[in-house]
C-alpha cells in the first residue's frame, strides 16, 4: 500500500475541500469523531478520527504520511472519483509538489529578509518578506483578505499554482482559480 505525506500541497488542498463539502472544519477530537461519522454516513466507508487526525497535522504521535485508501475516501466525500482525480482537477497530480516543480520558488532558499512580491486575481498585491524557513510577515497589502503584519508559513510558491499559507486562524488560499498570476523577488 502506497503512502504519501500529508505535507503537500495537494493535501492541504484537499483538507479545504473535504471542509468546504462537509461543513466541518476540525480542530478537536470531537470535531474529527464528527467527520469520521459523517463520511461513514455518506460514503459507507470507515476513517478512523486519529486517522484524521493525521491528516489534518492535530496528531502528536509523529506520523507524517497517509495510506492512499484514506486519501481516496477523503477525495470522494469532497466529489471527486478518487486521490488521482482530486490532483487532476487542481492542476496536480499525487507525486508532484512545488519542489520537482521549476516554475517553483522554496523558501528555503531565500536569504532572511528577502522580500517576494506576489499577485493573483482579480487585483490582488502581497509583499511578503521572508523571516526564516518558511515563515514571512507581510510587509504591503492590496485587496487581500492578509493583514499587514501576520506571519504566516507557506512551503513553496508556484506561478500558475494556488498559493496555501499557514495564518494564526488557519489554512488561507490565494489564487484559488487561477493560480499566482505574478511572482517576483523584490
Amino acid at each position: 500500500m502506497m503512502n504519501i505525506r500529508t505535507d503537500i500541497p495537494q493535501i492541504a488542498a484537499l483538507r479545504e475541500s473535504v471542509e468546504n463539502a462537509t461543513g466541518i472544519r476540525p480542530r478537536t477530537h470531537a470535531d474529527f469523531i464528527a467527520l469520521g461519522l459523517t463520511i461513514e454516513r455518506k460514503l459507507k466507508e470507515h476513517i478512523s478520527e486519529s486517522t484524521l487526525e493525521r491528516v489534518w497535522g492535530y496528531s502528536t504521535r509523529g506520523y507524517d504520511t497517509v495510506s492512499k485508501r484514506t486519501l481516496d475516501v477523503l477525495a470522494r466525500i469532497s466529489g471527486h472519483q478518487g486521490w488521482e482525480a482530486f490532483c487532476k482537477s487542481i492542476g496536480a497530480d499525487e507525486d508532484s509538489g512545488f519542489i520537482d516543480d521549476p516554475s517553483t520558488l522554496d523558501p528555503e532558499t531565500l536569504p532572511q529578509g528577502a522580500r517576494l512580491k506576489l499577485c493573483w486575481q482579480p487585483d490582488r498585491t502581497v509583499i511578503l518578506r521572508h523571516l526564516d524557513g518558511a515563515r514571512f510577515t507581510v510587509e504591503h497589502n492590496e485587496h487581500s483578505k492578509l493583514s499587514e503584519g501576520i506571519v504566516l508559513t507557506c512551503k513553496g510558491f508556484r506561478k500558475g499554482g494556488a498559493l496555501y499559507m499557514d495564518l494564526p486562524q488557519g489554512l488561507y488560499v490565494a489564487g484559488k482559480e487561477h493560480g499566482i498570476t505574478s511572482l517576483e523577488i523584490l
